[in-house]
């Protein structure tokens, strides 16, 4: 399993910052998103999934409620 890269790492910072999401919100929200409590335990995919979810594309299988409600 390839671990997240750094241009995902930024991204995902990135998108978190124009939400407002301070660091322990992002950490929060990636921990229901994944089950994986930091960033850098992410894969790839989960980077992705992360990634679509906070431009606001569905992730499949996602039954939570979103950052903005």
């Amino acid at each position: 399993m390839a671990k997240i890269t750094i241009a995902q790492m930024r991204m995902i910072y990135g998108l978190a910052k124009k939400k407002g999401m301070d660091n322990d919100t992002l950490h929060a929200y990636i921990y229901q998103l994944t089950n994986k409590s930091s960033l850098k335990h992410l894969s790839i995919m989960d980077a992705k999934k992360v990634i679509d979810s906070l431009s606001g594309i569905k992730v499949s299988g996602e039954s939570m409620i979103s950052f903005k409600q």
